[in-house]
């Protein structure tokens, strides 16, 4: 019998997978498949900004910009400067173990001297024998060491200044344990000018007093910084007073630093500097709508300066052409004309720190131009807002506070600080 076999045809040799493909069905899915892909990608896209302007409306607005970003917003401590609008951030810290908070009195910027009465010899390396110097703790100072690979052996050094040629004047760091000093920058930069000679080689040096006695040194850095921290309870006496009325008092030791001293114009005592900044004086809209008016130049005497409601004011006398003469501020100065206030019912005029009226909007009395800013709150927690009229001229305040309610001080490294919540 004869058995005949036939090659199966394109159709029967196609699997069920391969005709699945080649479907019409299975193309249509593939397709949406791919538009759903797309638009998932696309959603998930615009989801990240769409979360940034949810949680953005849920933040002050100092918040929303910071680097790195806050995302969940936050309410960061705050304690009152005295009895001034402004409020001044409280910071933690650990002390002894245990977290404390504290606001900043200051920053301190220091440097690493050498003693030059305990240095003894300085050698000379040429530059293509020395590494790269990298910052490096020696007995609890910062100092700059350098690798010195000479005769067969590597030694540490640390560069002291610039020699003849390509070289560099270095000192064993084993020799500089004993002579290196951590001392305020501001310090070392006010001490005498000094030549000092170490063997064969010239410094150029300071001289300082220090602990009764003077002492040479030379500056080699590093340079750091620290925050000088205190209690809060200093803020409470805090006074705004005008910057230009502040004078050096010297240095003052206090706890574990030494703080800067300021004299005030005008008042007793010695104080430290708080903060130093750009104040406005504002007063409320309403105030500013119901009891200011344009009065012409022409009917205002000659202008002084004058304490109103304890902001320092241009005042004048206006007489009106149907009235008695009264004395006004003057709140937006004009050419030909000027927006005044009669100087005892200015009883809102006060001044504000400069980084709230960030967002002042502008208007118009009889053309006059003004600046307003809404929402304006006078600091604190829960405090009551108000829309004020920005009036004057800005000037350079500083808020200081006595020296004898500093107790204690003490500083600390940037990276140890943190916002208090």
């Amino acid at each position: 019998m004869d058995v005949h076999t036939h090659a199966p045809s394109a159709a029967q040799s196609m699997t069920r997978w391969e005709r699945l493909r080649t479907s019409k069905g299975w193309q249509r899915n593939l397709r949406h498949a791919g538009s759903y892909a797309l638009l998932l990608a696309g959603s998930a896209f615009m989801l990240f900004p769409m979360l940034w302007i949810i949680s953005a409306s849920f933040k002050p607005g100092w918040q929303i910009f910071t680097q790195p970003p806050i995302w969940i917003p936050q309410h960061w401590e705050e304690v009152r400067a005295g009895s001034t609008n402004r409020m001044i951030s409280l910071w933690q810290v650990e002390v002894d173990g245990e977290p404390q908070k504290v606001i900043e009195l200051g920053v301190r910027r220091y440097t690493t001297v050498i003693d030059a009465s305990k240095l003894q010899e300085v050698l000379s390396a040429p530059t293509d024998q020395l590494g790269e110097a990298a910052a490096t703790d020696v007995n609890g100072i910062t100092l700059n060491v350098r690798e010195w690979a000479t005769n067969g052996e590597t030694r540490q050094v640390v560069a002291l200044a610039r020699g003849d040629g390509d070289t560099l004047i270095v000192a064993d760091v084993a020799a500089l344990q004993a002579a290196a000093l951590r001392l305020p920058l501001d310090e070392v930069n006010g001490g005498d000018r000094a030549e000092i000679l170490i063997g064969e080689t010239e410094f150029r040096g300071r001289e300082l007093a220090f602990d009764g006695s003077t002492l040479q040194v030379i500056p080699i850095g590093p340079e750091s910084q620290l925050s000088v921290m205190g209690a809060p309870e200093i803020a409470a006496s805090a006074l705004l007073v005008p910057a230009e009325s502040l004078s050096s008092a010297g240095f003052a030791q206090v706890g574990e630093t030494e703080l800067p001293l300021v004299a005030v114009e005008g008042l007793d005592g010695d104080y430290i500097t708080l903060v130093s900044e750009t104040w406005q004086p504002v007063i409320d809209e309403a105030e500013f709508d119901d009891k200011a008016f344009i009065a012409a130049r022409a009917q205002m005497s000659e202008t002084e300066i004058k304490p109103v409601n304890g902001v320092v004011m241009q005042v004048a006398t206006y007489t009106p052409e149907d009235g008695a003469p009264v004395e006004v501020a003057v709140l937006v100065s004009g050419t030909t004309q000027s927006v005044v206030i009669p100087v005892e019912q200015a009883t809102t005029l006060r001044l504000a720190q400069m980084g709230g009226l960030t967002s002042a909007r502008g208007d118009q009395l009889n053309r006059i131009p003004y600046r307003v800013q809404d929402g304006f709150s006078e600091g604190g927690e829960g405090g009551e807002t108000t829309s004020v009229a920005l009036v004057g001229d800005t000037r350079e305040m500083a808020l200081v506070a006595p020296s004898v309610v500093v107790d204690e001080a003490f500083d600390v490294a940037p990276e140890a600080i943190q916002r208090a919540m």
